[in-house]
């Protein structure tokens, strides 16, 4: 997971391996410092985290549609491939998809872990409308 998601970043270019900015007077002091910390808070508002959003769903989607990798378009036609890419990056977008794949891929990964697990998780499913 550490190969996909370093430290929980996807996508991204880690903060570790962004260069840091260069700035030609080391000892000048931020405008945050001199303000109260109301004023300069480091989380962004509710529009600005929006936009963030939205900038990077296009970006996923242009990675996805625009960039198709050209083996698996020649493997499976274009049209074949823009509705499938479509469909995933529709699916990815759902928070409920993405909590069941997730729960899914833990159950997964204890059973794999804890094969002795299997008869509780079976109990769980059987017993799923309680919860």
């Amino acid at each position: 997971m550490q190969i996909l998601w370093p430290d929980g970043i996807f996508i991204t270019k880690h903060p570790r391996q962004q260069r840091p900015p260069s700035s030609s007077s080391p000892s000048k002091a931020s405008p945050c410092s001199l303000l109260p910390p109301e004023t300069c808070s480091p989380r962004l508002s509710d529009e600005q985290q929006q936009l963030e959003a939205e900038r990077r769903a296009k970006f996923v989607y242009e990675l996805m549609i625009d960039n198709a990798p050209a083996a698996i378009v020649g493997l499976v036609g274009r049209k074949e491939y823009e509705q499938s890419a479509k469909d995933l990056y529709f699916f990815i977008q759902s928070s409920v998809c993405l909590k069941l794949l997730a729960y899914d891929l833990l159950e997964l990964l204890l059973l794999s872990a804890f094969p002795e697990m299997e008869y509780v998780f079976k109990q769980f499913h059987v017993e799923k409308h309680k919860f």
